[in-house]
């Protein structure tokens, strides 16, 4: 919705004519509209990439050190306590 330069009511950005005074409406509705279908577009290209969730299939998995220790072994039973080891 854009205020009418005449009568200062507001009109639909996509009206030729003011309903309430009849004045034609300027270029600038025109402009807007092309404005909001060029965010309207730049923002769903950001949505749809922030959605990506990786490789295509067919790829082989990342590859990982074989020889690195892991940072954190979870217990055996996870309901148990662990004890400190007797030595």
């Amino acid at each position: 919705m854009l205020p009418c330069e005449a009568c200062g009511r507001h009109v639909k950005a996509t009206s030729n004519r003011c309903p309430f005074c009849d004045r034609p409406s300027s270029k600038r509705a025109a402009k807007l509209g092309a404005v909001a279908t060029m965010a309207a577009s730049v923002a769903v290209g950001l949505t749809l990439s922030a959605c990506y969730g990786g490789p295509p299939p067919g790829y082989p998995p990342p590859q990982t050190d074989p020889n690195a220790a892991p940072s954190h072994t979870p217990p055996a039973n996870p309901g148990t306590p662990i004890a400190p080891d007797p030595k």
